[in-house]
């Protein structure tokens, strides 16, 4: 009889111990699963950061090229004007460059764009190319510009592109050189860019871009 207490006994401890280890388990377990479902609901979202590159203008300036002696030698040095329109900073760098005017191409860099961060509300000048090329007087020369500005979060992948491409137009008058940028249709535009309407006539030989510089052009004998 003393042998079947003290048998009964040891069951009855070892079921005892399994049910509060389990009973244990669970309430911590579902102490746990409270505990993460509480983290879920109260936890800050994650913030996308604000990642928007804008372009501020492309810049054309010509000048005599002083590095060409040759009588009627022009240099033409492009560059884009970008700005961080975001409120993070972002990081960006020039990937792809390619520029013309008539059969003329670079023959040196306009300068360097390393990759670097633009801050929130600040604007970078990023050189793209220099072209040397002779234009005389009352001539029209037409180019194009076709760059890539790869861009993202400072402290993340440059996941973005932004894309600047389009005619390049180039009058000679009275010793000034007009010029005009007409965008392609899948370009990136200036920032508050408005569309200006040119009278353009297909039949009058001329592209786009020479019916554009020759309104600016005609500005000028009014």
């Amino acid at each position: 009889m003393l042998e079947s207490i003290k048998k009964h006994w040891v069951v009855t401890s070892v079921i005892t111990l399994v049910g509060a280890i389990s009973a244990y388990g669970a309430f911590f377990g579902g102490l746990d699963s409270l505990r993460k479902t509480f983290d879920a609901v109260t936890a800050k979202p994650k913030i996308e950061p604000d990642v928007k590159l804008g372009l501020v203008n492309v810049d054309m300036s010509v000048a005599p090229d002083g590095t060409n002696q040759k009588p009627g030698q022009y240099r033409i040095n492009f560059s884009a004007i970008l700005r961080n329109l975001g409120a993070d900073p972002i990081r960006s760098r020039v990937s792809e460059v390619t520029s013309s005017v008539a059969e003329f191409k670079p023959d040196r860099p306009g300068g360097d764009f390393p990759e670097l961060t633009i801050g929130p509300s600040l604007s970078v000048n990023a050189d793209m190319d220099s072209i040397s090329f002779p234009l005389k007087a009352g001539q029209y020369l037409e180019g194009r510009i076709d760059w890539r500005v790869k861009y993202g979060p400072a402290d993340g992948d440059l996941t973005e592109t932004m894309k600047i491409s389009g005619a390049v137009g180039i009058r000679l008058r009275q010793k000034k050189p007009f010029l005009t940028w007409t965008p392609d249709a899948d370009s990136e535009r200036p920032v508050g860019m408005i569309a200006r309407v040119t009278n353009y006539d297909a039949e009058s030989g001329k592209t786009p871009a020479e019916a554009a510089v020759d309104a600016e052009v005609a500005k000028t004998a009014r």
